[in-house]
């Protein structure tokens, strides 16, 4: 007997003051490790998200082998929300027909990497300011398992306040239940960051009849410029979610400001500042759907790709050319391999990381997974 999500509708009709699941605060060892085995695959009747901030998508150094690891990334979701995928393709209007035609070729090599069950889409124009970086792709199943997602349409860009926007699609489910999706990438520094957050949850409050789901790269607990905002849109978000009015998925995951020992951090791990940067808000009734009742990598998690050999490859490629020139240096120069040396191979490694993340991400994935049907 199959359980729709029509169901939801009945939910956002009243106030709520849900006790949402606790998403397994406890970080384990073997928590960390189970970081690297990926997205978890959607078992009959559910519904894998996944949310994934490409750096610089345009990179010219990026071949096609580069592309397939990305999309190895993330091909066992669902549904996947593809935040900056304008950085890099677009010069400084962001509307030159050539650069339109690079990031349709972008979608072209996710649509034939992805293969034919799968459906690619643009948001119709480009959003955001200098490069266009905030233009937003969307890649989705067509045959799930226990359904099908026959139709998929970007509605809008949602005003969240000056230079950003929010990318509003729709989904179709059996052609009868509509799922809303926003994706986001919100700015670093506070004052705006707070305020493009209450703009997010206010619009998503105005929305409650609607089942809806807002991911993307909050830039969560970022930096805080000034000592009278104080984190004001995380303490507002955080304010919905105990009241019942909000689902944060990653509530009890997520801190503000740096990574503290054995905290998770959503951006990768070669920078020396860690942040809990990305994030889904979701319905409230979404909160009684999730898979497993509200469990750390069953139900939502982070895929830690870092730790992968495609990005140790990278990371040693880069180290050779660095290393190269150097050696070439000290030989022709005649200096001794001193002290100083080995501060410049640790910094040479940490550039080969951090020049590795611009081939595939400085973000890892995000997932969620939700129970549709029985």
């Amino acid at each position: 007997m199959r359980t729709l999500l029509y169901f939801f509708l009945l939910f956002f009709a009243k106030e709520t003051l849900a006790q949402f699941p606790i998403i397994n605060p406890e970080i384990t060892e073997q928590v960390k490790k189970n970081l690297r085995k990926g997205i978890d695959t959607s078992q009959h009747g559910e519904l894998t998200l996944a949310s994934f901030n490409i750096r610089n998508l345009g990179n010219t150094q990026r071949s096609l082998k580069d592309f397939e690891t990305i999309v190895g990334l993330i091909d066992e979701a669902d549904i996947v929300l593809f935040q900056e995928v304008g950085l890099g393709l677009f010069g400084k209007k962001g509307d030159d027909i050539h650069d339109l035609k690079r990031l349709e070729a972008i979608k072209g090599i996710f649509q034939a990497y992805l293969g034919s069950n799968w459906k690619v889409m643009l948001a119709n124009q480009a959003s955001g300011t200098g490069s266009a970086r905030e233009s937003v792709m969307l890649a989705h199943r067509v045959q799930c398992k226990g359904f099908r997602i026959t139709s998929t349409e970007w509605l809008e860009y949602v005003d969240i306040s000056i230079e950003r926007d929010m990318a509003l699609f729709r989904i179709t489910i059996d052609s009868t239940y509509s799922l809303y999706l926003g994706s986001v990438h919100l700015t670093p520094k506070d004052p705006m960051r707070g305020a493009q957050m209450q703009n997010i949850a206010n619009w998503m409050l105005e929305n409650q009849e609607r089942p809806v789901v807002v991911m993307g790269d909050f830039n969560w607990g970022y930096q805080r410029s000034s000592g009278v905002e104080n984190y004001v849109g995380e303490n507002y978000l955080r304010s919905l979610h105990q009241s019942g009015k909000i689902f944060q998925p990653f509530y009890h995951l997520s801190y503000l400001g740096k990574a503290k020992e054995g905290q998770l951090r959503t951006n990768m791990g070669f920078r020396k500042g860690g942040y809990f940067y990305d994030q889904f808000l979701t319905s409230p009734a979404i909160a009684s759907e999730m898979a497993e009742g509200g469990i750390f990598l069953e139900d939502c998690g982070i895929y830690a790709y870092d730790l992968n050999m495609d990005m140790k490859k990278r990371t040693r490629y880069w180290e050779k050319r660095h290393l190269k020139g150097l050696e070439k240096y000290i030989k022709t120069a005649k200096l001794p391999k001193d002290e100083l040396y080995k501060k410049i191979l640790e910094s040479i490694h940490r550039q080969s990381e951090d020049f590795s993340t611009y081939i595939l991400s400085d973000h890892r994935v995000i997932w969620m997974q939700i129970q549709l049907f029985e």
